[in-house]
């Protein structure tokens, strides 16, 4: 398999996850802004839908047991915990200012 699956994969993941934001804003509050797909944070993560695709063709291409796997794999949980404890203190910050 080529190697620009891996970045293929990578690309799609983020372009979707960024695509998708303004739809699950709608979801939510039942406005709609486009702005959205360039916004940084939110939901669906575009850092960890990035990683976890790129983890994934790692895995299809290259198989669980190797070491690059095993990079992919750390390199993603930073990632994730960094997306997960940043949404939380903003979350905790946007509380605090509202009071």
């Amino acid at each position: 398999m080529s190697h620009m699956f891996l970045l293929c994969a990578a690309l799609l993941a983020n372009i979707t996850a960024q695509i998708l934001k303004p739809v699950f804003l709608y979801m939510r509050t039942k406005k709609f802004d486009i702005r959205e797909t360039i916004a940084c944070g939110g939901f669906p993560s575009s850092h960890t839908a990035t990683v976890i695709a790129l983890t994934t063709a790692v895995a299809i291409t290259d198989g669980i047991d190797s070491n690059i796997f095993a990079v992919t794999c750390i390199f993603s949980f930073i990632v994730i915990y960094d997306a997960v404890n940043v949404r939380y203190y903003a979350g905790k910050n946007i509380q605090l200012t509202k009071q």
